[in-house]
């Protein structure tokens, strides 16, 4: 990676090097990353790209970690953080983020200006440009409800384009590839005035609380299998939680997660999710498939 760092240093964008994933995953655990590059304009982000296109290093974008597992040989490579992209504009009832923006922050802004819509995601950890790739969601609300359009950064062209709401395959925790050759730099949401905005974010914040462990995780693991059961539903059924590899355990509070119990590795992780998938299958022919990212070499 010496010449990853000689472009980047050359080229004024701030970097460090070899952090591990107890530092940037919320699974706090996992192998060590080579490389995450802080670019703070759309020209430092066009610098990350070219020092991993010049190189031959695999890349890929980084929002707070809340999604990503790292195998445990590490991500050989160069993550480009997303923080320096944190904004937020209110433009009647649109809200205008930067990709690096906290959905948190996002949330709180939009309580603040009096607008509604965001409140069921309330709580959701992790980026406004993550979310928007994965299209979140809680409580039957997904943030492609209230998207009004993104703005990307496009790898081939290395120029910015605007993608209008229409022209994005949003679905269940997916945009349909539509952002796979970019990357998402801004987005804008189209909320509605209303009231009782604070009660309700509350609400929906504290039954979250309720529902899920509060030990390191990703979150949920697996996505919703086609009969709309839930993965923890069939994962409980099957006996599992409480189930233990190494520092990782199939959580006792909800079964779609996989907590970090102390010293958790991403082979614990996978382990388990391997686990779970396998006695799934086996008893009721339901293949559950990964809802996290994960990446790195084995």
């Amino acid at each position: 990676m010496k010449d990853v760092i000689k472009l980047l240093t050359s080229n004024n964008v701030p970097f460090k090097t070899n952090m591990p994933a107890t530092l940037i995953s919320s699974f706090r655990g996992g192998g060590v990353t080579s490389v995450i590059a802080y670019p703070e304009s759309v020209d430092a982000l066009s610098e990350c790209l070219s020092a991993a296109v010049e190189t031959g290093s695999p890349y890929m974008p980084l929002g707070n970690g809340t999604n990503v597992l790292v195998r445990d040989g590490g991500f050989k490579g160069i993550m480009i953080s997303l923080v320096g992209f944190r904004s937020i504009s209110i433009q009647g009832d649109l809200l205008v983020c930067g990709a690096g923006t906290g959905l948190r922050n996002v949330a709180e802004a939009a309580e603040a200006a009096g607008l509604s819509g965001l409140e069921e995601l309330t709580g959701i950890p992790g980026t406004l440009g993550g979310a928007t790739r994965m299209n979140a969601g809680a409580f039957g609300r997904e943030l492609a409800d209230l998207i009004d359009g993104v703005t990307v950064f496009d790898v081939a062209t290395r120029s910015v384009r605007k993608f209008a709401r229409s022209e994005i395959p949003f679905s269940y925790r997916s945009c349909g590839g539509a952002f796979d050759a970019a990357i998402v730099t801004g987005v804008a949401l189209r909320l509605r005035p209303g009231t009782a905005i604070k009660e309700k974010s509350d609400f929906y914040r504290d039954k979250r609380r309720s529902l899920q462990p509060a030990a390191p995780s990703l979150g949920s693991v697996f996505l919703k299998p086609s009969d709309n059961m839930s993965a923890g539903y069939y994962i409980e059924k099957s006996g599992l939680k409480g189930a233990r590899v190494g520092g990782a355990e199939i959580s006792e509070k909800h079964a779609n997660f996989i907590v970090n119990r102390g010293g958790g590795t991403a082979s614990d992780y996978l382990a388990l999710m391997s686990l779970a998938q396998t006695v799934v299958d086996g008893k009721y022919g339901i293949k559950l498939k990964p809802e996290i990212d994960i990446v790195g070499e084995e």
